[in-house]
């Protein structure tokens, strides 16, 4: 009598017993994107030609990864056409074009492959190319948040954000073997070709969570553009916590 007594509070006990533990200490961490943008390398072509391909890397794999390209380059009777980044068409985001200066910032979703091409095609020939790359993850669109675009002496724009997230920016002047002083960024690279004809290319990036004022100084301003564009990571990038007994979220 005793033993069944035993057994019956035994498996009324257990599932209480579960619930109780399971609401107060079983605790479930659910890890989201991890927030982050990197720069990758730059790479310079001086030859008078419709296709530029570029090898470099890509950086580690992610399922959520971007690749970031500002590209500049000195035009012939062209313009800068599509930009593929691991054979993927990227999307452009911000250009402009002043004389025979032109810069070009795209996105594209590449999860996959630490290193590959970016190859800029356009319509005829221009005159010599360079692109800059980056990695970014836990973004919540690739959508820009916002985009700017300055031929000022020095270049300067205000680009805005909503919440934590990063600008990228980049500058190209038409002559080489100068340099650019970069506020409200990094100053990643500093790059020239003076083969065909000469282009300065110069760019950097910065996490921001607020409108922020990025400025180019150039110590040579012939036909200068400047681009730029930010973007907004994942807002709940974070951890949470779920509460398994009744289902409980926060």
């Amino acid at each position: 009598m005793k033993d069944n007594i035993y057994k019956i509070l035994f498996y009324i006990c257990i599932p209480i017993i579960g619930t109780f533990f399971g609401l107060f200490f079983g605790i479930v961490s659910q890890s989201f994107a991890v927030n982050s943008v990197s720069y990758l390398g730059n790479a310079v072509n001086g030859n008078n030609t419709d296709i530029y391909t570029f090898s470099m890397s890509f950086g580690s794999e992610s399922t959520d990864r971007y690749l970031i390209s500002v590209v500049s380059c000195t035009l012939g009777s062209s313009i800068i056409g599509s930009v593929k980044i691991g054979g993927i068409t990227a999307t452009e985001v911000s250009s402009l074009t002043n004389g025979s200066v032109s810069s070009k910032i795209h996105i594209a979703a590449v999860p996959t492959g630490t290193s590959g091409n970016v190859v800029i095609s356009s319509g005829a020939a221009m005159y010599g190319c360079g692109v800059a790359l980056y990695r970014a993850t836990g973004l919540n669109s690739a959508t820009a948040y916002d985009n700017k675009t300055s031929t000022a002496s020095p270049g300067s724009v205000t680009i805005g954000i909503a919440h934590p997230g990063f600008v990228i920016a980049g500058t190209s002047a038409g002559a080489a073997n100068f340099t650019t002083t970069w506020s409200g960024t990094s100053n990643d690279y500093d790059a020239n070709i003076d083969t065909f004809q000469p282009l300065h290319f110069s760019g950097g990036y910065a996490q921001i969570s607020s409108p922020t004022t990025v400025t180019a100084t150039r110590t040579n301003n012939t036909s200068p553009v400047m681009v730029s564009a930010s973007w907004q990571y994942t807002y709940t990038a974070s951890t949470r916590s779920r509460f398994i007994g009744f289902g409980i979220q926060r």
